[in-house]
């Protein structure tokens, strides 16, 4: 990954075309080979990219693009994660339906055993970095993310849609989702709280008192502190 930042984005976008310059020569040098069409530009802020100069890395244009995954999760450019929580109940829905042959009532596998497959290969796509993004999304985007896990759980146990999740959930002993994250979260901040770099321990936290009179934006340290 690349970065620069400037309150002109032309200056920016020239800074970054003199990193991928330094970097291709050293890819030339080392025999390294890139693929740059998987490579993307994204400008975080409100300018837009019409008027800023293509990037090229090594003679190939870098398309600009308003969503840029790092690390697996897919940030937009104005800082939100809308598309990173629309997708992951797609992925984990496509490996719900691979594992199907195995997790419905018919199998012949045990019902503790597709429970623990469950919470193996599906759960985790669901709650991957979780602390990073639950503080910003909202009960519809919820809503989609928990249907899976509680679909899965019910195509295991063959519980009809009458039972309440609640219902579900304990019954086979997991967590929803957001409770799940919310505990990873906990459990992070706590162990950051004791890192001796001051960076890591201020994070999630907010830093300067708001200044208008805008909707306060959410922390991640405050959204943890104001869970049941």
């Amino acid at each position: 990954m690349f970065f620069t930042f400037d309150k002109n984005p032309k200056r920016a976008a020239i800074q970054l075309q003199y990193q991928l310059n330094l970097a291709t020569t050293w890819f030339h040098r080392w025999k390294i080979k890139i693929n740059p069409t998987k490579t993307v530009g994204i400008l975080f802020g409100r300018s837009n990219t019409t008027h800023i100069p293509p990037l090229l890395l090594d003679n190939h244009p870098v398309t600009w693009s308003n969503h840029a995954k790092y690390l697996g999760v897919t940030i937009g450019r104005k800082l939100t994660f809308d598309k990173h929580v629309q997708d992951i109940p797609k992925k984990a829905t496509r490996v719900l339906g691979i594992l199907y042959p195995i997790l419905n009532r018919s199998s012949p596998v045990p019902k503790s055993s597709k429970l623990n497959i469950l919470k193996l290969y599906v759960s985790p796509i669901l709650s991957y970095a979780g602390p990073s993004w639950a503080p910003f999304i909202g009960p519809s985007h919820w809503k989609s993310i928990e249907s899976v896990q509680n679909i899965g759980i019910r195509t295991i146990t063959g519980m009809p849609t009458i039972v309440k999740n609640s219902v579900l959930l304990k019954s086979a002993n997991f967590k929803s989702i957001k409770n799940s994250i919310h505990s990873q979260s906990k459990s992070m901040f706590y162990k950051n709280s004791f890192s001796i770099h001051a960076h890591i321990r201020l994070l999630g936290k907010s830093h300067t008192p708001p200044t208008t009179k805008r909707r306060i934006k959410p922390y991640p340290l405050t959204w943890v502190d104001q869970q049941i």
